[in-house]
């Protein structure tokens, strides 16, 4: 939900900042690739402190109805808690929105129009249900071949490595491996999407995936 609310912020922003006119004169003054990874940045450390807030109310919350009879308390036990998974949580967290800021960033750069915005990202959105549903499936079985397997390719690995983290004892070469491979992810992403960016900002019209292919033409002129 996070990655799908906040990533959209960012395509929505760049959508009326071209049909306002308004990148037309950002641009004059900021490269595209700055204002780009800006707004990734930017949206990430408030989607961050939104997050960090909501869960520092949820414990507080639940602290305070320990003893009570019922309680939610009795059934989320904060004390057992390992450290080293809420610091997986938000690594994989950061990393796992990154990834996906920086592809939606670069699919938002060729929309004219915010009526475009949700034809364009849609195959973004498939890949973070996909990843949803195989961590539903998961949970019943987090160490089966395809579990395991599917926990090392980065569009799935944010949401299915942290929960093999939580439920299995995970060696940490395969931890490792993981958020290498993310992170080697996240920088591809990051230098194609920079110069796809920086063509598709100057771009108005229809918005299709053809598009990606002329915007990283135009980036080169």
């Amino acid at each position: 939900m996070a990655v799908i609310v906040y990533g959209m912020m960012i395509v929505t922003d760049v959508a009326q900042e071209k049909s306002s006119r308004v990148m037309e004169i950002l641009i004059s003054s900021v490269s595209p690739v700055t204002q780009m990874f800006g707004k990734i940045l930017g949206i990430a450390l408030l989607g961050m402190t939104q997050f960090l807030l909501i869960f520092l109310v949820g414990a507080l919350s639940i602290r305070s109805n320990v003893g009570r009879e019922g309680s939610i308390a009795d059934f989320i036990p904060l004390e057992q808690l390992p450290i080293s998974l809420i610091l997986y949580a938000i690594l994989f967290f950061l990393l796992g929105f990154l990834l996906y800021a920086t592809m939606l960033a670069m699919l938002g750069s060729i929309v004219s129009r915010v009526e475009d915005a949700n034809q364009v990202v849609t195959p973004v959105v498939f890949l973070i249900l996909a990843a949803f549903f195989m961590a539903m499936f998961g949970m019943n079985a987090p160490d089966s071949a395809f579990i395991t397997t599917m926990s090392h390719i980065p569009f799935f690995s944010p949401m299915l490595m942290l929960m093999r983290i939580g439920m299995l004892n995970i060696p940490a070469w395969e931890i490792t491996l993981s958020i290498f491979i993310l992170v080697v992810s996240i920088l591809a992403f990051a230098i194609v999407g920079a110069r796809i960016y920086r063509g598709g900002v100057l771009m108005y019209g229809q918005s299709s995936f053809k598009d990606l292919k002329k915007a990283l033409a135009l980036s080169k002129k």
